[in-house]
């Protein structure tokens, strides 16, 4: 959907519910011409404090990931920014390869994260 009122490129920023740092940042980074448009991946089990809740923690997160990315294509950005380290580190280069992959067939479009390499 093309905005009436501001012009110029927009992007998609997905990240857990619970992140309270990355559209800050983010707003800060962001080029005059650009939007940003915040999906947040609706995180059930917070906790963090042992392996078995940082478990509970992906679950919810890769479960709610589809709902996020559907919810943040409805203003038709051009690009996805994954809003998050953990999940996109998770089983090193191929698991990174796989959670992005896994994202452009969800919404059609390129996506960066965190753990991508570039050469």
């Amino acid at each position: 959907m093309p905005s009436t009122i501001a012009k110029g490129r927009k992007f998609a920023l997905v990240l857990p519910s619970t992140n309270t740092s990355v559209e800050r940042e983010f707003a800060h980074l962001r080029p005059q011409d650009c939007s940003w448009h915040t999906g947040r991946i609706m995180i059930k089990a917070p906790a963090l404090d042992s392996a078995d809740a940082f478990g509970a923690f992906r679950e919810c997160l890769n479960e709610a990931l589809p709902s996020a990315l559907e919810t943040v294509m409805t203003c038709q950005p051009e690009y996805i920014v994954m809003g998050m380290s953990a999940e996109t580190f998770w089983g090193g280069v191929q698991g990174n390869a796989a959670f992005e992959q896994n994202v452009r067939e969800l919404t059609g479009l390129e996506v960066t994260t965190g753990g991508h390499c570039r050469g």
